[in-house]
């Protein structure tokens, strides 16, 4: 059986990706593709040049489905019974 890579978008990002293909396929320009998505021509240019590079996943987020940052260095204090001693452990 052959393993499919299975993207998840969401409705916004489908709709980025649409313009986007448009874009690269000639369909429309890259200022009408700016004014369908209400960002500059600029990001429309970064995006085009995200999905000729890395296919349809460029235009997801690179953090998303990572766990974030703040949540990494998290301090866990562990009180026993008594409250006499406190164990520390730092998890990174």
């Amino acid at each position: 059986m052959s393993e499919k890579n299975i993207l998840k978008l969401k409705v916004r990002e489908l709709k980025k990706l649409t313009v986007i293909q448009q874009t690269i396929n000639k369909h429309i320009t890259q200022k009408m593709a700016a004014s369908i998505l209400r960002i500059s021509v600029r990001q429309i240019r970064r995006l085009v040049g995200k999905v000729i590079t890395s296919g349809d996943k460029g235009i997801i987020h690179q953090s998303r489905g990572q766990e974030s940052l703040t949540l990494m260095g998290t301090v866990l204090f562990s009180f026993p019974n008594s409250f006499g001693a406190c164990s520390c452990s730092l998890f990174i």
